[in-house]
């Protein structure tokens, strides 16, 4: 790995979507952070987006952006022959579509830069650079503190207010349950997750709605009701956190 390359990748914190990851504000990118988790087909590839993302592009620098079209297309190779292990088929399957996606701007990009586009690998090297900078987060633990709140609340009902049907718990539970899901909107998705943003809105749909059948079952005092929809909710986050969240088997 180049000196260089550390401090560049500060600089990746911020992807041209704005979407930002305050928790890890000082870290390395997540592209060098899977290199250095085992998934070193990544760094190769990256030294030279470093030089393209930081470099070339914001000077504008065509012959440069196209020299790197042939150099993404010949690193490409080793990370589509990548078969990481995870603990879900979903998260796994999150991964695949993540890579195809990122395969087919690097594509596109060679492409341009092979027929002398320089306005065209301009306009890709954002796109380029996300999907990238994505698949390598698809390798990695995603920090999402809005969904690990709400986590948090739910097993202790599970463990604790249920079995001892301790109301107040119960019903004090329900009504914090009921505040955490507020936060659940667009500005709480990790930019590491930004590509799948429509997918997780309607989750969070989900989780709402199942916090809300929580709240009215005890208004109602119905334990019943709320042990099924807390049962439900757990399912619902158990997923979730397979699929986005949860890291994979090294």
């Amino acid at each position: 790995m180049k000196t260089g390359l550390l401090l560049l990748c500060g600089l990746l914190l911020t992807t041209s979507t704005g979407f930002a990851d305050p928790h890890h504000e000082g870290e390395s990118c997540p592209a060098h952070r899977a290199a250095n988790a085992g998934h070193v087909e990544f760094e190769a590839f990256h030294v030279t987006m470093a030089e393209a993302w930081h470099i070339a592009w914001p000077e504008k620098d065509y012959a440069a952006l196209i020299a790197a079209g042939p150099v993404f297309a010949e690193k490409l190779g080793p990370i589509m022959e990548m078969r990481p292990e995870f603990k879900s088929t979903d998260r796994y399957d999150l991964f695949l579509h993540k890579r195809e996606q990122f395969a087919s701007k690097v594509h596109a990009y060679a492409a341009a830069a092979e027929a002398g586009d320089s306005m065209k690998v301009y306009d890709l090297m954002p796109e380029l650079h996300d999907w990238f900078e994505w698949t390598a987060a698809a390798l990695l633990p995603i920090y999402f503190p809005a969904i690990e709140g709400i986590v948090v609340t739910v097993n202790v009902i599970k463990a604790n207010h249920l079995p001892k049907t301790n109301v107040s718990g119960l019903v004090g539970s329900a009504e914090t349950l009921a505040t955490k899901v507020t936060a659940l909107n667009k500005e709480a998705i990790p930019w590491q997750l930004a590509a799948d943003e429509e997918a997780i809105l309607a989750v969070f749909e989900e989780i709402r709605g199942g916090a809300k059948i929580v709240s009215a079952a005890a208004d109602a005092e119905d334990w019943t009701t709320y042990e099924t929809a807390i049962t439900d909710l757990s399912a619902i986050l158990d997923a979730f956190v397979m699929k986005y969240i949860d890291i994979h088997e090294s």
